[in-house]
């Protein structure tokens, strides 16, 4: 029992002193397609997530620390996008996580783990400019994150930290925008395209049972280049930069360990099935990263998604 307890107040304790990179709630899961919708059509995904994480850095550099050995998370969500017109998308997104888990360099110290509903996101989506060709487009963006799932979450009476909470505990609010281009009318670049999105997201603060936080603000910026194979088969390459801000604590404490700069690779495979089916895969490769503190670091990230477009307006 004694050990129990002298386990329980190291992990407390450390979890307060290093923090991990990511915020709970759903992690970032775009792809960077974002394709003008005929009038009237609705999209629903499915996606399934698979994150890994073996290594703290202090700043720019890895920093040893016996601690945590490994983290990592199962992660599926749902989406539907619905587009009212050519103009006008209505989206909405709900994430489950499967389990969320640190395990300890200490072999006397328990994994802990998280698992549950995350958050609701829901946005609207306006294409202020494209072309009937679907050579360029731009878009605006606009919505917000709910925090409906497990919060507070408890395992054998141990507080879990905030990064193994399924859902962020969170409001948060976000705005954008996305640009895409097409080469169509360059006859040796013709079946290249480039598309990018940014994101901006401001958190409320948490005050609940356990948890006195307030995240960050989060910018995420993405360019996309696309290489279209055949009719069915697309290949990407997407760099994605993410900062986020430091976090806040009780009485306006900084959180020092905490807010980051990282630049992601990500190939991605896209493959058009027939009756508008698709499937995407990727993985997110951090080639660049900056930490405040002392944080447990992402190694990589793996996606996949199926998706389906029906088309009402074709049935009436």
């Amino acid at each position: 029992m004694k050990t129990l307890l002298a386990i329980s107040v190291f992990l407390l304790f450390f979890t307060d002193a290093f923090s991990q990179c990511c915020s709970a709630g759903n992690p970032y899961c775009g792809d960077g397609t974002n394709e003008v919708s005929a009038k009237k059509t609705l999209t629903t995904s499915v996606l399934y997530r698979n994150s890994y994480s073996d290594t703290y850095y202090h700043g720019g550099e890895p920093f040893e620390i016996k601690y945590l050995d490994h983290s990592g998370f199962n992660f599926t969500q749902i989406q539907a996008e619905y587009a009212l017109n050519h103009r006008l998308n209505f989206n909405g997104e709900l994430g489950y996580f499967i389990n969320r888990s640190e395990y300890f360099v200490n072999p006397d110290a328990k994994p802990m783990t998280g698992k549950g509903l995350g958050d609701c996101a829901l946005s609207v989506r306006y294409n202020a400019l494209f072309y009937s060709d679907k050579s360029f487009r731009l878009s605006f963006l606009g919505g917000m994150k709910l925090p409906v799932g497990v919060f507070d979450l408890e395992v054998d009476n141990v507080k879990l930290p905030i990064t193994l909470q399924p859902s962020s505990g969170s409001y948060k609010y976000f705005v954008g925008f996305y640009i895409y281009k097409g080469l169509k009318d360059i006859f040796y670049f013709k079946k290249f395209s480039f598309s990018s999105q940014c994101t901006y997201e401001i958190s409320t603060l948490i005050e609940s049972e356990n948890f006195y936080y307030k995240y960050g603000g989060l910018f995420i910026g993405s360019l996309y280049i696309n290489y279209r194979l055949g009719n069915r088969l697309t290949c990407s390459l997407q760099g994605r930069f993410e900062t986020r801000g430091k976090a806040i604590r009780e009485d306006d404490q900084v959180v020092e360990s905490s807010g980051y700069k990282i630049f992601f690779l990500s190939p991605q495979l896209l493959v058009k099935l027939k009756k508008d089916w698709m499937i995407r895969l990727n993985v997110d490769l951090p080639v660049y990263k900056y930490y405040n503190g002392i944080q447990f670091t992402n190694k990589y990230a793996l996606n996949l998604s199926v998706s389906k477009k029906i088309n009402f307006e074709k049935k009436e």
